[in-house]
């Protein structure tokens, strides 16, 4: 009590912090870091006075993992979105975003247990200044649904029974000197493993935009005050890595593990973030370009090129391609229209490819080999099959780019064909290529 009223003399009750009060400091280690020992209390306290945040007001509060096994005990310190834009406000180098949270859906991702609203990805913004005499500029970060939300493996419970291990719970554990258990399936019976968002985190299924716009808001936040972010999360980007699967068992990763995540993400963005390897140059060495400047890239590289270069161009980088639009569905969109107009009237023949072909699927219990060229060896009723079904796909490309994508993907197939079924193929892609060409 007289360190309370010592402190009150010297500073006035209105100056004092919260842990300068023993009542609130009692009360932060009963609420917001109830599972802390002493030492993890002080480390806690430590960062928390560091970055002038209040457990109080669910800024900040701790997570303590394998509480009950000392040799894998950790805590993770985590900040509410509050907390984030509280120390941003008070460096005086930061401004809310005047513009809306902007989303990418796509109708092929919607799932009900997955993703209800097909979410694709989110971008946040917040306007940002170096130091107090730079101008402001606006700073933005994408996450993805996939990245960021806590979607999880799980079976019928009841397919399953407890097995012990062999091995003792150590001394420090509440079951001290107890068989560890497992779960493992019972004998005769299946279980059907279903993916789903963690029913534990049920936000995430009522409010899929609020909880993936927290996350790219913290990211950028991130990225505008690393020093004061660093090893640091919100709750919304822990929530996937506190709901992985082991088994039919949730079970959380412990800190350091998070940690772990985190660095990967850290030496991710220090490398410029997401991004994606394409072949630029003649010489065949892949360049790696941000994700947010792909579609720019590829427009420069193509410029001034002849219509077939264009053509042969997009065949070299499909894979780089085909990741962009998972990515971006309208920028790919876009990029793809214009990459379009530039090869009208290229007649570039592609050569044979390894990607997962596209274009004539197996036929009569033909195995598929994933892409790779298949076997030579055909007998006639398949060969015969197979020259229809290649025939029939050709009337179907409507864009230069379109033969040059199907040429690539129809190569391997080709090869499959007697020599005669073969000509009839490339006289019919030849005809409709030429007619496609002369509109």
């Amino acid at each position: 009590m007289n360190q309370v009223v010592a402190l009150r003399q010297t500073h006035g009750v209105s100056r004092l912090k919260w842990w300068e009060v023993p009542a609130q400091t009692a009360l932060v280690w009963r609420t917001a870091a109830k599972d802390c020992n002493a030492d993890e209390f002080d480390q806690f306290v430590a960062v928390a006075r560091e970055l002038g945040l209040n457990p109080l007001r669910k800024q900040i509060y701790a997570f303590v993992f394998n509480k009950d096994e000392p040799t894998k005990r950790n805590m993770a310190l985590v900040i509410g979105i509050d907390g984030f834009r509280s120390v941003a406000a008070r460096s005086g180098n930061y401004q809310p975003d005047t513009a809306a949270v902007e989303f990418v859906y796509d109708e092929r991702a919607k799932n009900p247990l997955v993703n209800p609203l097909g979410i694709v990805s989110c971008t946040a913004g917040v306007f940002h200044r170096p130091t107090p005499n730079d101008p402001f500029k606006r700073i933005v970060a994408t996450v993805y649904w996939d990245e960021f939300a806590p979607i999880v493996e799980s079976a019928d419970p009841d397919a399953y029974t407890w097995v012990g291990t062999g091995e003792l719970h150590p001394a420090g554990h509440k079951k001290a000197g107890q068989e560890k258990m497992r779960k493992q399936l019972r004998p005769g019976a299946s279980a059907e493993v279903t993916r789903r968002l963690d029913p534990r985190k049920e936000q995430w299924t009522k409010m899929g935009r609020h909880k993936i716009a927290l996350c790219a808001e913290a990211q950028v936040l991130r990225r505008g005050w690393p020093e004061d972010f660093s090893r640091i999360y919100a709750e919304e980007e822990v929530d996937k890595a506190a709901s992985i699967l082991d088994g039919v068992d949730y079970q959380t990763l412990t800190a350091s593990e998070m940690v772990e995540q985190g660095e990967a993400a850290d030496r991710l963005e220090r490398l410029g973030g997401p991004a994606l390897f394409a072949v630029t140059d003649q010489s065949g060495t892949l360049e790696r370009i941000a994700m947010g400047k792909f579609a720019d890239r590829m427009l420069e590289v193509t410029a001034g090129m002849a219509p077939g270069a264009v053509a042969a161009f997009v065949v070299a980088n499909k894979a780089a391609f085909n990741e962009f639009w998972a990515h971006n569905k309208n920028d790919a969109l876009a990029l793809k229209k214009e990459l379009e107009t530039r090869s009208e009237g290229g007649t570039v023949r592609a050569a044979p490819s390894t990607a997962p072909a596209k274009a004539a699927p197996p036929q009569h219990g033909e195995p598929d080999t994933g892409g790779a060229a298949p076997s030579s060896v055909v007998d006639e009723i398949e060969a015969l099959n197979l020259r229809d079904e290649l025939l029939k796909e050709i009337p179907q490309l409507k864009t230069m780019m379109d033969f040059t994508l199907w040429a690539s993907d129809a190569s391997p197939y080709l090869d499959k064909l007697p020599q005669a079924l073969r000509k009839e193929v490339e006289t019919e892609f030849s005809r409709c290529q030429s007619q496609v060409a002369g509109k």
